[in-house]
């Protein structure tokens, strides 16, 4: 999955010694080999298969939590979310419904769906980033920081259907750094305004269901998608299909994670509307 859909990144850590030893301590090659992609069949007498049957529900789950966060959250949380929506359904046709060969990458094979899937999210980690700073802030200027970052998202699309061979990058990278690096910042802007009253007053500080929620989905994502990925294949392989496998485990992290996030937005409204 992360050849396919992110070929530029990967080409160029494999570049690299460090970068190749990063992936090989990760994500050895035998580990493609032991949990191959499941599939299941699901019409008799045609090739149809459905891939990755648990990563489906996985990103149904998250486009409902998108779609239902951008309709009652207010502002830049509601573009985040709606745009989280898009991209689960995005990732539905690329990563379940539409096939896949082992040479095919997601750029090439589905560029337009692939643009969709690289650009909402990209889109819904600067909503977060720009709506924690105005949570925490209340910036006179944050919709100018808003359109001026996005319009950057902007030039990585144009960059990616122009013609690339004009370029000494891959046409692929911009966007491919666009879904990575805006993901990044949200989780440094998310956390500080989430967090900061168990490090400011941690006498005071009560763990509640939105905070427990954004941990679980933190060690889904980096320790069992990520860190464990390769010690759980080892231990059960396939026996729960694609379950505990990396990608699945990463959507149902964020999921987790954007639950939290809504819940706390939420109950935080609450109060200043009691107040």
């Amino acid at each position: 999955m992360l050849q396919a859909f992110f070929p530029a990144i990967i080409d160029a850590l494999e570049s690299t010694r460090a970068g190749s030893l990063l992936l090989l301590f990760l994500f050895p090659d035998d580990i493609v080999d032991q949990c191959p992609e499941v599939s299941i069949q699901i019409h008799s007498g045609h090739a149809s298969f459905l891939r990755q049957p648990v990563l489906f529900l996985m990103a149904i789950v998250g486009a409902g939590i998108g779609l239902q966060g951008m309709r009652v959250l207010p502002k830049y949380w509601s573009l985040a979310f709606g745009a989280y929506g898009i991209m689960n359904v995005s990732a539905i046709f690329l990563h379940c419904l539409w096939p896949l060969e082992s040479s095919d990458t997601y750029p090439e094979r589905y560029p337009f769906t692939w643009t969709i899937d690289t650009y909402m999210t990209g889109v819904s980690s600067l909503g977060l980033v720009v709506a924690s700073l105005d949570s925490y802030k209340n910036l006179k200027y944050v919709s100018i920081i808003f359109w001026m970052s996005h319009a950057v998202g902007v030039f990585c699309v144009l960059l990616f259907y122009l013609d690339r061979h004009h370029f000494k990058i891959a046409g692929s990278l911009p966007l491919e750094l666009w879904y990575l690096l805006p993901s990044i910042f949200a989780g440094m802007a998310v956390n500080p305004i989430m967090f900061a009253e168990l490090f400011l007053h941690p006498e005071s500080f009560r763990w509640t269901t939105c905070h427990k929620l954004m941990i679980y989905g933190y060690l889904c994502i980096g320790l069992l998608g990520i860190g464990l990925n390769q010690l759980l294949c080892r231990i059960f392989g396939t026996i729960l299909a694609d379950l505990l496998m990396s990608t699945t485990l990463v959507f149902g992290g964020f999921n987790l994670c954007f639950l939290g996030i809504k819940q706390w937005i939420q109950c935080n409204d609450t109060k200043r509307h009691i107040h």
